[in-house]
């Protein structure tokens, strides 16, 4: 659909409202420095936080010391009272330039004596204010054990806040931190609504910090940044847009980057199916699932939305659907045996489930469950090229599910399987029995993200959870999404100790039709509200998604019918509402596609909004997931020196330099080699050569292997890849000819191959404009006929160039296609080492036009061996019909072999319709995984080893 122009007035409205929402649009390098390690035995300027220096109610007298604990210097805080605690600290010229950043810090809580809830730090541009310093600040609270002594245990922790630094003013800029229990409630003023109204002792004023054996240690205080803030546009493609029909699928992410989407997420898996390759080129994990429909080993989609989203600049993401199991009433048999899951029956024992016109799920609280879910979706991230996996059904289907035995006997409930009149069988509405509910998914989610973050540590591992009524409790205590848990929870591969998620794209599906407290837009602002500040009332201790530090947040909006412009206003109204909260949210995401692209224009021409007109005009910069270990978003520096070397019969060498390092110091640790017949190449896996093995030196040589065909023209480019999956193009070479050993090809007008070895023996020969188009042969030169006059037309054929000796060679003869190539029953006449060998084939248009027709094999001696084709035997009725002599082909096939007795006249060879060249488009199955290819067990997480393995030997 062609993009509206926006009405200048409200374009620049957009604009001057999105560059508050991104206050930086940083092009720097992504960096961490230590600001302060207190290794100089200050105490970093830190001090009390009182009324001149935060909006605290009341002075605190907590105390900074430096101290030495096992050899290293650390910044400790005590406070003799309690009432109020907190410190203090600026830096001095952190921020050089804009953007987004992270703060961190390790820190370590000692309460032997008495309990300290929590603790947590908070950051700002610039120096102390007395104004409130809001959630959108504040790092990750730790939410410490509660009703016991054991914190200490905990050790070190990296707690971490966003910083956005705006463009304009003067730079460097100062960072002010707050330290304290409760650091978000600003320097511990009163909160506005939405803004941390939480129950419990976590947002009490009053934490108990008498005992002088209680005290909080600080250290390695770092910061990692720039990055862009900027904002995701995510296009939700399911099963009911008929995406395994790829023309329809290319013209739905061409749609939705002409609208401003910038990135799409497909379905890879439905229920237990699948619509992308299983073990396509690595087979580390065993994967049972079968194709969905419409999906196949030729058929692709999800490759196919991949292809098309990194040749537009999009981000590609997958959803995974984790536990709803089929549709259908019969559960599947490649999951593990007896786990579907049972329903709470209040007459008498739990039941299997039946279908309740949904399908079937299996219970998450199944370890075996988990692991098989887990194994499938290590073998779809080790194959594919993937910027990001988002989990949907990450649930229980209701409070009523849950309840197969297995599953409770790994809860710790003591029944029998099955089970028995008398076993424990926890009531729904059971506390404990829901907490371990909510347990089984946070499991399945943290495993999840190690799994796939030590394979692949750049991949974005999210969520798509549910957001039933207007205060989540309803997602909390009926299909246990515990987002408070996701991002408490520790976990790997983060540079803090929190979150099992980088991405969260609540579904706030609220519709302009309903009423009340559920209408859209004011009910999805209320829930994104929330979202931001974590207020679920039903949870006694921090939410803990610090957007930007700990997870990203992008809505996902509802579009249920086509033509309905209240929807399409509502809609609009969302993502403006996205944008002008008190903390902006990451992005946004529309679902479903056919129906969002549909009434697309409804949406961008709705002028109800309070961001004006078109709410996706303006293009913004993709974010930065900061949160990410090592994150990096600075390509290595591209290749501009391939070249290729074809004068070795049977390979073409392509060669280049390493590039120097990039902005970041970093060169490539691995390259892809694309290759194709046409022009550009693109990066497509289709044109993948180097599919399943790496290539890290700066050679490569490529046979007939990899798919090679002797006599086709190829194009190469090479991409550079870091070890963060960045990656440069090099330039383009070809066309190259590629040749098998002993391929020798002789044209017959000037600037051809070999045309030397070409000669007329008798007839009326002349130039002519066609000629043939098949692999290996010169275009733009012509060729040369003769017409069928005088039928005494003889042209020759002598390979000088050939292996010296008596060898055996298949030879070929091609022609153009012009209509008036008309010569069946031409004589074709080899002296081979045995003698002359002759036969016939028919020279038309549709036998060897454009294509190399084979006349036999036969054994030729250096000097002497030559083709004859000879018109004397055409059997044509009209004279102006021709002859040409476009081209012979002489491949080699090794040692000599007695050609036929010379009195012999062996049959003509087969037509090219029953024997054909090889395809250039055809690419032999993958050899097998080398193998240095890591297996991970799916029932344990993947060591560091096998980490490193993959990055070694990933492939796109």
């Amino acid at each position: 659909m062609p993009r509206k122009s926006p009405r200048h007035g409200h374009a620049a409205a957009i604009s001057a409202l999105l560059a508050s929402f991104v206050p930086a649009l940083s092009q720097g390098l992504v960096t961490t420095s230590v600001l302060q390690n207190f290794e100089d035995g200050s105490v970093g300027g830190a001090i009390a936080a009182t009324t001149g220096n935060s909006s605290t109610g009341g002075a605190t007298n907590s105390i900074a010391t430096n101290v030495d604990e096992t050899g290293s210097l650390r910044l400790r805080m005590t406070d003799p009272d309690g009432s109020y605690n907190g410190l203090v600290m600026t830096m001095t010229g952190v921020f050089s330039e804009p953007g987004n950043y992270i703060i961190t810090a390790d820190v370590k809580v000692n309460n032997s004596a008495s309990i300290i809830d929590s603790f947590g730090m908070a950051g700002v541009v610039g120096g102390p204010t007395t104004t409130k310093v809001s959630d959108v600040n504040a790092g990750y609270v730790m939410n410490l054990p509660q009703n016991t002594t054991t914190a200490a245990a905990l050790g070190y922790q990296t707690i971490g806040c966003a910083v956005q630094v705006p463009a304009g003013g003067t730079f460097p800029k100062n960072l002010t931190l707050y330290f304290g229990t409760d650091p978000s409630r600003g320097n511990f003023a009163s909160l506005p609504a939405n803004d941390g109204n939480f129950n419990g002792g976590h947002r009490s004023l009053a934490t108990t910090w008498t005992s002088s054996a209680n005290a909080v240690y600080i250290d390695n205080i770092k910061k990692i940044g720039p990055g862009n803030y900027g904002e995701e546009r995510h296009f939700w493609i399911s099963i009911g847009d008929n995406y395994t029909n790829l023309t329809n699928l290319n013209s739905q992410i061409q749609s939705a980057k002409n609208n401003g989407f910038n990135a799409v997420d497909i379905l890879a898996r439905y229920r237990t199916n699948r619509y992308y390759r299983a073990n396509r080129d690595y087979s580390t994990y065993s994967n049972p699932e079968p194709f969905g429909s419409g999906a196949s080993n030729s058929n692709d989609p999800i490759q196919a939305a991949i292809d098309k989203c990194h040749e537009l600049g999009m981000r590609a993401y997958v959803s995974w659907s984790c536990f709803l199991a089929t549709d259908s009433s019969t559960y599947p048999g490649i999951l593990p045996a007896g786990s579907i899951t049972y329903t709470y029956n209040n007459s008498g024992l739990p039941v299997p489930q039946t279908n309740n016109g949904e399908g079937l799920w299996a219970d998450v609280g199944r370890a075996d469950v988990r692991a098989h879910v887990i194994n499938v979706l290590m073998d779809f991230v080790q194959n594919y090229d993937i910027d990001g996996v988002i989990f949907d059904r990450i649930r229980y289907d209701s409070s009523s599910y849950g309840y197969n035995p297995v599953a409770l006997q790994e809860m710790g409930y003591a029944v029998h399987n099955p089970f028995q009149a008398g076993d424990p069988i926890p009531s729904t509405s059971n506390a404990a029995f829901r907490d371990r509910r909510r347990e089984a998914v946070t499991t399945f989610l943290h495993d999840a993200y190690v799994s796939v973050t030590n394979l692949k540590p750049w991949i974005v591992v999210g969520t798509v959870p549910i957001a039933y009524g207007d205060g989540l409790n309803d997602t909390y205590n009926s299909v246990f999404q515990s987002w408070p848990k996701w991002s408490s929870i520790p976990t790997e591969n983060r540079v803090i100790s929190f979150g099992a998620e980088d991405l969260i794209q609540p579904q706030f599906y609220r519709l302009a039709s309903s009423s009340g407290s559920n209408q859209a837009p004011a009910a999805n602002q209320r829930l994104m509200q929330k979202a931001a500040f974590g207020d679920v009332a039903a949870f006694n201790l921090d939410y803990g998604l610090m957007p930007g530090s700990n997870v990203m947040i992008a809505p996902l909006f509802y579009h249920p019918n086509s033509g309905d412009s209240a929807q399409s206003a509502a809609n609009a109204q969302n993502i403006c509402d996205t944008r002008q909260l008190a903390y902006p949210m990451n992005g946004w995401g529309l679902y479903a596609a056919t129906r969002t692209l549909t009434d697309i224009s409804l949406i961008r021409n709705s002028s109800t909004t309070s961001c004006g007109t078109d709410v996706m005009a303006l293009t913004v910069p993709l974010p930065d997931f900061l949160m990410k270990e090592n994150y990096d978003n600075t390509p290595p520096n591209g290749i501009t020196d391939l070249s290729s070397d074809n004068n070795t019969a049977d390979v073409i060498t392509l060669s280049w330099s390493t590039p120097s390092p990039a902005a970041d110091g970093e060169i490539p640790t691995r390259y892809l080699i694309y290759r194709s017949t046409t022009t550009p190449v693109r990066q497509y896996y289709a044109n993948l050569v180097n599919r399943n093995y790496v290539v890290s030196g700066s050679t490569f040589a490529d046979s007939t292997s990899t798919g090679m065909v002797s006599g086709n023209s190829y194009y190469y480019l090479v991409v550079a890849v870091d070890d963060y999956n960045n990656k440069a193009t090099s330039n383009q070479i070809g066309p190259v000819i590629y040749s098998t050993p002993g391929e020798y090809i002789i044209e017959t007008r000037n600037g051809g191959k070999n045309v030397a070895d070409y000669s007329e023996i008798s007839g009326d020969w002349a130039n002519s404009t066609s000629k043939s188009t098949a692999p290996g042969t010169t275009q733009g030169i012509g060729s040369r006929y003769s017409t069928m006059t005088t039928r005494n037309d003889v042209a020759r054929f002598s390979p000088s160039g050939i292996t010296p000796g008596t060898n055996t060679f298949d030879i070929f003869y091609t022609s153009n296609n012009a209509a008036s190539t008309n010569a069946p029953n031409t004589t074709w006449r080899v002296n081979t080492s045995a003698g002359i060998v002759t036969g016939t084939f028919n020279a038309v248009s549709p036998t060897t036009g454009n294509v190399w027709h084979k006349l036999g094999q036969f054994s030729l001696t250096t000097g002497s061996g030559y083709v004859e084709i000879d018109s004397s035997s055409t059997t044509t009725t009209t004279g102006s019909d021709r002859l040409p002599a476009d081209a012979m082909r002489f491949v080699q096939i090794g040692g000599s072999t007695p050609s036929p007795s010379p009195t012999q006249s062996p049959t003509p060879s087969p037509s090219p319709t029953a024997s054909p060249s090889p395809s250039p488009t055809a690419s032999p199955t993958p050899s097998p995984s080398p193998s240095t290819t890591p297996s991970i067990s799916p029932t344990a997480l993947p060591s560091p080893d096998a980490k490193q393995g993959f990055i070694l030997s990933a492939v796109r």
